[in-house]
């Protein structure tokens, strides 16, 4: 998220432009070829189709009652990132949305170039649409063909040797569009390639990691040991803690009610500009995430990932733990190889 800016609000999802996109339209814009105008005319409309095909997804998902967190644009594409893991009926009908939206487009393109045959950027669009659309129906995840494949397999089989079969693909079909692209010296074919080769993984770490989320209640892989700060402790007595502690984040404390947040990062950053005898209260994070102990972890698991992984859990006003990102992780491993956690 800090490598994009907002862009555009449409129907209450927020559109955010990644700074690659950002820098293919600069350079465009400083070229100084005479067709540099008309590549930025072609980019424009390339980008409106990405969009649309992006929203297409975010409009069946709020059929299914998913929300769309929002819409990040990158140079190669864009992602509409949803508040939960769809299930394998509801991700095959929002997966093909996508490249079905381009289908149409190309076809509305068709009948403009029928009535203005001569206008070859009409030509270009409509060939831009039926490539994005041939692309995207590929198997190979991330894209919406590996997806719809992964949700057709997941009826015949595991959901997690689906997704593994999928990611293979993806990765050979990777390898295969990278040995033609060296060949044709396409070198945009290129960095597709690699873009699918490492994505394709990535993308079957997630859906694993989303595979053994589920069902988990956040007070499963939370810290129930960790030391506190006062709102009146010094930022040196702080750091002194943090030195003794493999603790990273603090919960603050004024009585028994709990008033912020501070984590290393914060605590260095006060450091260096207020001085070892500056209190905590100035530099802790009071607008921090609290969650109850039995809420579902995966339920929360994108507002978490917008809080940097750090929660309290609180029951009542009452601190019961805290919720950070390597705990998810050794939560995620114990879970892989069939540890659960006692609840009492």
């Amino acid at each position: 998220m800090s490598a994009t800016l907002p862009f555009l609000r449409i129907s209450g999802v927020e559109v955010r432009l990644h700074f690659t996109f950002l820098i293919l339209v600069g350079l465009l814009v400083l070229s100084t070829r005479p067709e540099a105008w008309t590549d930025l005319l072609l980019a424009t409309g390339i980008f409106a189709s990405v969009l649309i095909h992006e929203l297409a997804h975010a409009w069946v998902a709020h059929h299914f009652k998913i929300r769309t967190l929002d819409i990040i644009m990158y140079f190669l594409g864009g992602v509409a990132r949803l508040e939960r893991q769809p299930g394998r009926r509801e991700d095959l009908f929002i997966a093909a949305a996508g490249p079905g939206a381009n289908l149409m487009l190309a076809a509305l393109l068709q009948l403009v170039h029928q009535s203005y045959p001569n206008l070859n950027y009409v030509t270009d669009l409509r060939q831009a649409n039926l490539l994005l659309a041939l692309f995207n129906f590929l198997p190979a995840l991330p894209l919406d063909g590996g997806r719809i494949l992964r949700s057709v397999l997941c009826f015949g089989m595991p959901e997690l040797r689906a997704a593994r079969f999928t990611s293979l693909c993806g990765q050979g079909i990777a390898l295969a569009l990278a040995a033609f692209s060296l060949w044709q010296g396409q070198w945009l074919f290129l960095a597709a390639a690699g873009f699918l080769f490492l994505t394709a993984r990535k993308e079957y770490e997630a859906h694993r990691s989303a595979l053994l989320l589920s069902g988990a209640q956040v007070r499963e892989a939370m810290i129930e040991r960790f030391e506190t700060l006062d709102h009146g402790t010094t930022l040196r007595q702080a750091a002194e803690t943090l030195l003794t502690s493999a603790q990273q984040d603090f919960p603050v404390l004024h009585g028994d009610q709990v008033v912020g947040l501070l984590s290393r990062d914060e605590l260095v950053e006060a450091l260096s500009q207020e001085g070892p005898d500056s209190y905590v209260a100035g530099a802790m994070d009071r607008d921090f995430l609290s969650l109850p102990p039995d809420a579902s972890l995966p339920a929360h698991f994108a507002e978490l990932a917008r809080n940097d992984f750090r929660a309290l859990i609180l029951d009542d006003g009452r601190l019961l733990g805290i919720l950070t990102l390597d705990k998810i992780n050794e939560f995620l491993v114990l879970r892989s190889i069939g540890l659960r956690r006692e609840l009492t």
